[in-house]
């Protein structure tokens, strides 16, 4: 969802909310596809770095310390709440539903919103992120992977099903984008 969102993610950053098996998850897509994670929260706090994190370091710090990671890389450990004030080209709200309220919204740093937690956005959070010019794109369809690649037949590979699931995102958020009234609205 988030390389289409912002035309590809070679060279572009991101900022985590949650480093657990979702969280973890978009930080190796990510990187994968050329981007760089700046920043990840946990309930402990949260580390950032404008030149991109370790993913191997942040990998293990998690099997050993947990959600106490963020304490244990040698770097500052700021409060969790700080995610949302990284300079990143996308956040990625990945932990609680309601984060991204009227106050967080104000304080987003990041050209766009692709969530990987259900219900990220409160009202006042969405109107203020599109007051801002900052797309919010719906949970419902960046988060959807499960349910798209549960329509696969059941004689379809790995990969068959993979590419199904990105296509049928990429497609809904290409669609959503378009709307003039933000993703968010778009998707609904």
């Amino acid at each position: 969802a988030a390389d289409v969102a912002i035309d590809g993610l070679d060279g572009r950053t991101v900022a985590i909310e949650g480093f657990g098996k979702v969280g973890a998850g978009v930080a190796r897509e990510f990187t994968r596809r050329g981007g760089r994670v700046v920043a990840v929260s946990t309930i402990a706090g949260c580390v950032a770095d404008p030149g991109g994190l370790d993913l191997d370091q942040l990998w293990e710090a998690r099997a050993a310390h947990g959600d106490a990671l963020v304490t244990e890389l040698g770097r500052d450990c700021l409060p969790r709440d700080a995610l949302f004030d990284i300079d990143a080209d996308v956040v990625v709200p990945g932990a609680r539903v309601g984060v991204i309220d009227e106050q967080r919204a104000a304080r987003v740093a990041a050209r766009v919103v692709v969530p990987a937690a259900n219900v990220p956005y409160t009202v006042g959070g969405l109107a203020k992120l599109a007051d801002r010019g900052i797309a919010a794109h719906a949970d419902f369809v960046c988060n959807a992977a499960a349910v798209v690649g549960y329509t696969s037949p059941a004689s379809a590979s790995r990969d068959e099903v993979l590419a199904q699931v990105e296509h049928t995102i990429s497609e809904l958020v290409r669609a959503s984008s378009a709307d003039a009234r933000g993703p968010f609205a778009g998707a609904t």
